[in-house]
């Protein structure tokens, strides 16, 4: 089975992408803020992250191995950085 990552998955285009995944047969790893965000697409081969872009140093503790890698996050989205 192929595994993609993708960073963002509870974004419009991430969460879309990661149900496009999902239904394509893919393991997906999910790295995201809150997991609950994704509970409406939860399934068995959906693994969540939680992780802050200050935590992107050390997802290799959390993915062991992936075919792809999607990055979707952007830290500009929300808060401070949408000025």
């Amino acid at each position: 089975m192929k595994t993609a990552v993708v960073t963002g998955a509870t974004g419009f285009i991430g969460k879309a992408f990661t149900k496009y995944l999902l239904l394509q047969g893919y393991q997906v790893i999910a790295v995201v803020r809150k997991s609950s965000r994704l509970k409406d697409i939860a399934q068995e081969r959906l693994f969540c992250v939680e992780a802050d872009f200050d935590d992107y140093d050390d997802l290799h503790q959390h993915i062991k191995e992936a075919n792809i890698f999607y990055h979707f996050a952007w830290s500009g989205a929300y808060g401070l950085d949408t000025a």
